[in-house]
């Protein structure tokens, strides 16, 4: 049974067959987990949400982790962040940091267009080395 919305007497959870959803608030930030509706909360978690917040968190939860696949990418430049990233084996927010460029850079030019800059320091990391003769 997929996740859905219940409602009693003004108190919203979130519910799946024999389990509830159960997070850890920390200011604005949710961290949860599926709970068998007979186990205890932990100290300091809650079942319990405003019908806003649940209606944001359901596709999500319904989602199973199987959220949308990364499109390949369709520019030169897009070509040249995935190789960087393979060969390194980073994700494009750690390249980004290595560069000196913000992830959302990088992402946007999967499709697009990549500054000067950063395709001549992307290209210098992924730089095939010399071959050396013995």
């Amino acid at each position: 049974m997929k996740p859905h919305v219940r409602v009693i007497h003004d108190v919203t959870n979130i519910v799946r067959h024999g389990e509830r959803y159960a997070v850890e608030r920390s200011g604005e930030e949710h961290r949860g987990r599926w709970l068998a509706v007979e186990e205890p909360l932990p100290v300091g978690w809650s079942d319990v949400f405003t019908e806003t917040e649940a209606r944001a968190l359901l596709p999500f939860l319904r989602a199973n982790g199987h959220g949308r696949k990364a499109a390949a990418p369709t520019t030169a430049d897009g070509r040249l962040i995935d190789r960087a990233c393979r060969k390194l084996g980073i994700t494009i927010a750690a390249l980004g940091a290595k560069i000196g460029a913000h992830q959302s850079v990088l992402s946007r030019a999967r499709h697009g267009k990549l500054p000067e800059v950063h395709r001549n320091a992307i290209k210098a990391i992924v730089k095939p080395q010399p071959k050396t003769t013995t």
